[in-house]
């Protein structure tokens, strides 16, 4: 049996894992907005600061798997001789 791994075929696996994580950073962003607008939960700087760290976050998983992706298609293209 072979090891399984993040980067498997064309990173599709890994593009998988990075919308699920992305997926739940928006779901407990906007948990954390509900309760900042209806309650005092946490103070508008803090807030501020949980947003814009969640994007950065977010943006960077998304870029870093698709560049993945990228490199492992073409690396995949390139093994079935589509590409030199």
């Amino acid at each position: 049996m072979e090891p399984r791994s993040l980067c498997r075929r064309d990173g599709k696996r890994s593009m998988k894992i990075a919308s699920y994580t992305v997926i739940t950073l928006i779901v407990l962003w906007s948990i954390l907005t509900i309760l900042t607008l209806w309650t005092t939960f946490v103070s508008m700087e803090f807030y501020w600061k949980i947003s814009l760290t969640m994007g950065l976050i977010g943006g960077g998983i998304i870029i870093a798997s698709l560049i993945v992706r990228e490199y492992l298609s073409e690396k995949k293209m390139k093994k079935d001789k589509f590409i030199n």
